[in-house]
């Protein structure tokens, strides 16, 4: 067996394959290579013969200078329409990846309203900052490192645009510690983890009528320091447990609920690990508003954050 490393070569024949899609509107990219200093994988992304493409998920584990690598191709003709991207580099070392702006930003990025990323470098605070984004997917451990909700927070609160989708873990935890000017304008939000280490999950609850009592109180516990989100209209309830799915939350709840968010119209409740991750987990629930019936539930399904941040179809 040969000890010669393929890498480069299966590469460069995967990007003689994309780039010939010239209808291309969609690209998804994981790279898991072997890492190599001076590597600068990928470079065929410049050469796509789409002008059509509008969204990106690139995620490179084999170089440390992803983010400075990755602008050379973002900056190329193919990439100008591009309105959502997501940027999934590796920490080494627990250090995010260094991040050199090139000459030519003006032009980098120009469209993009939706960004999702896994580690924080200063290409994601650039682009929150200066493009018109209005939807952040983030899987930081905000709730552990108040650094950097603030430095996130900090970029909203310089941006023109006006954030309407935001998706992090325990969203319900930090977010009410921010400056909640950037936020205001909110209309999804997730996740709320209604089954976290504190507390006993809502999802938990029996047939035991008195328990299911007390646990209701404790999903108010967690929507109510968001009552200042007065455009909310879709909550994600993330959860471990997919079993447990079939609660049946009552009526009065939701009157308490109405009461707290006047405007919200969808809580979906989904069962996940990984919530960028492209698996997908056990079927899902949304509990859906009604005019004339009150809440109703409906099995849909289970979509990650990317997913819901780029629109795509519960149903």
């Amino acid at each position: 067996m040969s000890g010669t490393c393929n890498c480069d070569t299966m590469d460069q024949e995967l990007g003689e394959i994309i780039i010939n899609l010239k209808n291309l509107r969609v690209l998804s990219l994981s790279c898991h290579l072997t890492h190599r200093t001076g590597d600068h994988k990928h470079s065929w992304l410049a050469n796509l013969q789409t002008h059509n493409l509008s969204e990106l998920e690139f995620g490179c584990h084999a170089q440390y200078n992803w983010a400075d690598e990755i602008c050379v191709e973002l900056l190329a003709p193919c990439m100008k329409k591009l309105t959502a991207v997501k940027l999934d580099g590796i920490m080494y070392g627990h250090m995010p990846s260094p991040w050199h702006p090139p000459r030519e930003l003006d032009n980098l990025l120009a469209h993009i309203d939706t960004l999702a990323y896994n580690e924080h470098s200063s290409l994601h605070t650039w682009l929150v900052s200066k493009r018109s984004i209005k939807k952040v997917v983030s899987l930081l451990f905000f709730t552990l490192d108040q650094l950097l909700s603030s430095k996130l927070t900090q970029a909203l609160v310089t941006s023109s645009s006006r954030l309407e989708l935001l998706y992090t873990q325990n969203v319900h935890i930090w977010l009410p510690m921010q400056d909640p000017s950037p936020y205001l304008s909110l209309q999804s939000i997730g996740s709320i983890s209604i089954n976290s280490s504190t507390s006993v999950s809502i999802i938990l609850i029996t047939d035991v009528t008195a328990n299911q009592m007390a646990q209701e109180s404790e999903i108010l516990d967690y929507l109510k320091p968001l009552a200042f989100l007065n455009c909310l209209a879709f909550v994600e309830c993330g959860i471990r447990d997919g079993d447990r799915l079939s609660t049946e939350w009552s009526q009065e709840l939701f009157a308490q609920v109405e009461v707290q968010h006047p405007s919200l119209t969808h809580i979906y409740l989904v069962s996940r690990k990984v919530t960028l991750s492209p698996v997908r987990w056990p079927p899902a629930l949304m509990y859906e508003k009604s005019t004339t019936c009150g809440w109703k539930k409906s099995p849909c399904d289970c979509l990650t954050y990317w997913d819901i941040a780029t629109g795509k179809d519960f149903w």
